[in-house]
């Protein structure tokens, strides 16, 4: 996938704030 890059950061950055927020 093109520019999947950005995504799999911008998901990983969701899945830190939900740990975190936890």
């Amino acid at each position: 996938m093109r520019g999947a890059r950005g995504a799999w950061d911008f998901l990983f950055v969701l899945l830190l704030l939900l740990l975190v927020q936890t």
